[in-house]
């Protein structure tokens, strides 16, 4: 059941995590992120779909409709200290640098999606 809810969220964390060991000249260049700090919008876009991807796994474990707590509760248990973590292994075992403001941007993109997600499921009446 765990792995029927949840395997796109750890596919996700895995492509997480390697983006996140991969050497700062391997990391792929988008062209139109030439923007200062463009990498923020990176991190905040990555845990954005982990954390849409963590509640609907959640959410599915209930019998009513509507995003409950309890489903919130349970991603953000996994994705701010996975982002946090992240930071921690980049820091001490890679050549790349860690950054607080990266964190930051991690914890910004899970609570936009627990927002977004919590908004759109009460329009649809829970059905998604």
């Amino acid at each position: 059941m765990f792995w029927r809810n949840h395997w796109k969220s750890v596919v996700w964390a895995l492509l997480i995590f390697t983006l996140s060991v991969m050497p700062a000249d391997r990391v792929p260049r988008v062209g139109f992120l030439k923007i200062p700090h463009a990498d923020k919008l990176v991190h905040c876009f990555l845990y954005f779909v982990f954390g849409t991807l963590l509640i609907s796994g959640f959410n599915r474990l209930k019998v009513q409709r509507g995003v409950t707590n309890l489903a919130l509760l349970w991603a953000a248990a996994i994705s701010i200290p996975y982002g946090m973590g992240m930071e921690l292994i980049q820091h001490f075992f890679t050549s790349r640098s860690a950054s607080w403001f990266d964190v930051v941007a991690n914890i910004m993109g899970f609570l936009v999606a627990a927002l977004l997600y919590r908004i759109i499921n009460r329009s649809t009446k829970g059905y998604i």
